[in-house]
């Protein structure tokens, strides 16, 4: 996560800059709720800030809409456009997170906004005292600001009294808790609290703000000079105020701007009670396997040993990080148990037992460790990875490690519609035990689809490439696909790669990168986002013919996209020919190749530049998909269901004498043709081939001269096909 500061510095607001400032402290000023579920991702992020840096930081809970509830909440809430809750000021600043700016910040994000300002200084110093007469419970005190150099603004005394530990029964007492098992907070202490927790003890309570919402001017002149000790007393009744327990009282002073955004120049704490720093442990754990092999409808068992290395009992909890495993479908886990009770430097085991499914397929599952949370006490996750490959897999898919589900997903989904190639295939982690464990020339097809995320993995890979190789020499299929792999093995970039693996694109496969200083590197930062790149089909190359299509187009739902491209450079023209060229002003000409295949010994290569995830239109990137893997194994099986893209109808359905056929246009300015197949894939009658001049269009032809029997109407639409059966009957 970026974030950047915005504000003046102080060298523009004051006569002379001085290398020797006090430190800032910084105020984190929390609006909250009993009532919102989500802040107690606040309500702990102060504490754990507290704890990191002591007295440094100042937290300040503004509650609204409940038992603690001070009336000039709403009235800061509407001066500093506070909305959602939970919601944090930070000093009153404003800061550009992940390219959004704004003073309220998330309490996910204060860690690193404050990480960003723990050496920023401050023209005045400021320091807070106060007292407590036990018999009266009179509050007196004093915060002093000493000036540091001459400030030409306006500033002004708030102070804070804040009370800990605060609590009470029922609604507007009782803390709401979003985090209640959801697996994501599985780390995070609420994660074990119930949704609703009475009793709840609320730290940094503000009861009173004194000052106003400008702050108080006292005795600060219009122009703070250097040198200048400015004052101010106050005194509070506590009696006159729901204090439940004096003793957690502590009291915040700040200097404030008086004005229109009344920044804290810097602030002060005094009586609040040190926060316990959190300490990190883990629970060990480890597989006595990793990687095996099993046949479908079995099952595998793990034993699991977990280990306790600390010097207190602690209880473990298991479970499967979903986000890094990957999961065949109709398989199945389950652990013997998730809770582990172990004592101090002890270790128990546990037993987790893979259902291998009717289909086949490859598990990979990251099994994760934590530490129940207690005390003072957080977890550090520890890991253990392990693996099941079934029989029957004729096509293996590469997972790489960097490879994320979002760049994964639309790849899987035209895959997984693609019939023939949708039952018997494997996505497999690709890692060092995998690659010395499973023999990847057993499969038909080895696919090793690179996104932009996982970029270069297969250049830097020797393993792998050993792999590849040998699935080659055993005259298995290789399909390829990234954005980068040839332009680093063409020495672009210096010789980072390994003369063994420049061997393999260069000599096997014939291809490298084209010579390129730079790029394409496809980036528009004023648009925040990379350009759309058009890509069109070389004449009639035989494995996807009349393709024409964009990459990286975008709307409110698809937002992948990649960064960089790969242009191929032809080595041996006899072996290695073209199928996609790319297009546009990021490219020296129109003959920059996308996408080629090589004709091996026994086998056939594809290599694409770029991502399939990088096509936003599925029916488009399903198609071209469809056609690589008919070429490379010369078969598939597209139910028709599937291939209807173009929204074909057909009525009547049997036909006796006129049918009437309606379809979709996908749009722009490419021609359309709609045939009359037989039952063998003939054409038999061409009805339609020209631009269409509706969003739907509307089509009849006279069957009488036919033989009963089946046939089929077939739309080619941008090189995607649509086929749907007609029956004619008389």
């Amino acid at each position: 996560m970026r974030v950047v500061p915005v504000f003046l510095t102080v060298c523009l607001t004051v006569s002379v800059c001085f290398a020797q400032l006090p430190k800032k402290n910084i105020v984190i000023e929390d609006h909250t709720g009993a009532w919102c579920g989500w802040c107690v991702l606040g309500n702990q992020a102060l504490e754990d800030l507290h704890a990191e840096y002591g007295n440094r930081i100042i937290p300040i809970a503004w509650h609204n809409g409940d038992s603690m509830t001070l009336a000039m909440q709403k009235t800061m809430a509407t001066k500093f456009k506070i909305t959602g809750y939970p919601t944090g000021m930070i000093n009153r600043n404003e800061y550009s997170v992940d390219g959004t700016t704004s003073n309220g910040i998330h309490p996910n994000n204060w860690a690193d906004v404050v990480g960003s300002l723990k050496d920023e200084q401050s023209v005045v110093d400021v320091s807070v005292t106060y007292s407590i007469d036990k018999q009266t419970r009179i509050l007196s005190g004093t915060v002093t600001a000493t000036m540091y150099v001459n400030y030409n603004n306006q500033l002004a005394f708030n102070v804070a009294i804040m009370e800990d530990s605060v609590t009470g029964e029922g609604k507007g007492w009782d803390q709401t808790n979003y985090l209640t098992n959801r697996k994501e907070y599985i780390s995070h202490p609420y994660y074990y609290l119930p949704g609703s927790i009475t009793n709840y003890y609320h730290m940094n309570v503000l009861r009173e703000f004194i000052g106003g919402e400008n702050g108080d001017i006292g005795q600060f002149a219009a122009t703070a000079q250097k040198g200048t000790v400015v004052t101010y007393p106050f005194t509070i009744d506590l009696k006159q105020y729901p204090i439940q327990h004096d003793e957690n009282v502590w009291v915040a002073g700040l200097v404030v701007q008086n004005g229109e955004k009344n920044l804290v120049m810097n602030a002060a704490l005094s009586g609040k009670k040190p926060t316990p720093k959190s300490t990190y442990w883990k629970a060990e754990i480890a597989s006595e396997k990793d990687y095996v092999t099993s046949n479908r409808n079995t099952t595998v068992d793990y034993i699991l040993t977990v280990n306790n290395p600390n010097n207190k009992p602690v209880t473990a909890l298991l479970d499967v990080n979903t986000d890094e495993s990957n999961i065949a479908n109709g398989w199945t886990y389950n652990f013997s148990r998730t809770q582990i009770q172990l004592d101090s430097n002890a270790s128990d085991t546990v037993r987790l037992t893979v259902t291998v499914g009717k289909d086949a397929g490859f598990t990979g599952l990251s099994i994760r460790s934590q530490i129940k949370p207690f005390d003072e006490y957080r977890s550090l996750p520890s890991y253990t990875n392990v693996g099941v490959l079934s029989d029957g897999v004729k096509w293996a898919i590469a997972k790489f490690d960097l490879a994320t589900m979002e760049n994964m997903e639309p790849l899987m989904q035209s895959y997984k519609k693609i019939d023939g190639y949708n039952k018997d295939w494997a996505l497999i982690d690709i890692n060092k035990r995998t690659l010395q464990t499973y023999d990847f020339s057993q499969f038909d097809l080895f696919f090793l689809p690179e996104s932009y995320s996982s970029r270069t993995t297969v250049v830097f890979n020797q393993d792998l490439c050993t792999a590849i190789k040998k699935s080659v020499d055993a005259g298995k299929s290789i399909l390829m696909t990234s954005p980068m792999n040839l332009w680093l093995v063409g020495d672009n970039y210096g010789s980072m790669v390994s003369g063994s693996i420049k061997q393999l694109f260069k000599e096997t496969f014939g291809i490298t990168g084209a010579k390129r200083t730079w790029g394409p590197w496809l980036w528009n930062s004023s648009e925040g986002k990379s350009a759309v790149i058009p890509v069109r089909s070389f004449q009639a190359n035989g494995v996807a013919d009349n393709m024409d299509f964009n990459l990286n187009e975008t709307d409110a739902t698809y937002t992948v996209q990649t960064h960089w491209l790969d242009e191929i450079s032809i080595l041996d023209d006899t072996r290695t020919h073209r199928i996609l060229n790319f297009y546009g002003d990021k490219f020296n000409s129109d003959t920059a190749i996308a996408a080629t295949w090589t004709q091996l010994p026994r086998s056939t290569m594809i290599y694409q530049g770029f991502g399939f995830e990088s096509i936003k239109d599925e029916p488009i990137r399903r198609t071209l998909l469809a056609n690589y893997l008919m070429f490379l194994q010369k078969t598939v099986d597209v139910p028709l269901e599937d291939i209807n893209s173009a929204h074909i109808t057909i009525t009547p359905n049997p036909v006796v004498q006129t049918v009437r056929i309606q379809y979709s246009p996908r749009g722009g300015n490419n021609p359309v043709t709609v045939s009359l197949l037989d039952a063998l894939g003939n054409t038999v009658q061409t009805l339609y081939q020209a631009i269409p001049t509706s969003q739907q269009q509307t089509l009849q032809t006279d069957v009488t001269t036919l033989a009963n029997g089946k046939y089929f109407i077939m739309v080619i639409d941008n090189g995607v096909y649509s086929v749907q059966p007609i029956v004619i009957a008389r």
